[in-house]
């Protein structure tokens, strides 16, 4: 379970909130929201 952990830590990390709104404002661009 290793990337378990290693998921929670990446969703902890606020530069990597950031990367996932930014990655979610690209998706609503090309309309695949």
């Amino acid at each position: 379970m290793e990337q378990l952990t290693d998921l929670k830590a990446i969703l902890h990390s606020k530069r990597a909130n950031i990367y996932y709104l930014e990655h979610c404002r690209v998706m609503q661009k090309d309309g695949r929201v």
